[in-house]
């Protein structure tokens, strides 16, 4: 999945379960449930930038509504990715480490625009739970 999606579904989690450091074990294991999920990743740095762009402004207007452990929730469920930036700029060769990174996992993969649109659909239900808690 894109930083949107995840920031957005580890947010929701963490604003459901109130307690930071369980946010950030929730945040962790959605990292890993979303990627098996059939979805489509941005292919280049534009659909990067877009992607963390709206990621980071939907975070942004939603931010009244984000207690501690959302942050927290959102920060875990993202960070796994950064692995995959320290790759693309190379500053990580060799096998990945998180289970979905380095192919001892199915990491789901579907064109767009279903795949688009199965992030879409979890993103907005997601900012929905948040404005919900």
């Amino acid at each position: 999945m894109n930083f949107t999606t995840h920031a957005l579904v580890g947010a929701a989690l963490g604003s459901h379960i109130g307690l930071p450091a369980a946010a950030v074990a929730t945040g962790l294991t959605s990292h890993l449930i979303l990627d098996l999920i059939p979805h489509h990743d941005a292919e280049d740095w534009r659909g990067v930038l877009l992607d963390v762009s709206v990621g980071a402004g939907a975070l942004y207007i939603l931010r009244s509504c984000l207690i501690t452990a959302s942050w927290w929730g959102a920060l875990a469920a993202t960070a796994p990715d950064l692995e995959v930036v320290a790759r693309h700029v190379g500053l990580r060769r060799g096998r990945w480490g998180f289970p979905t990174h380095n192919g001892d996992h199915l990491h789901g993969r579907w064109p767009p625009p279903a795949g688009v649109l199965t992030q879409v659909t979890l993103a907005m239900a997601s900012a929905l739970a948040i404005l919900l808690a």
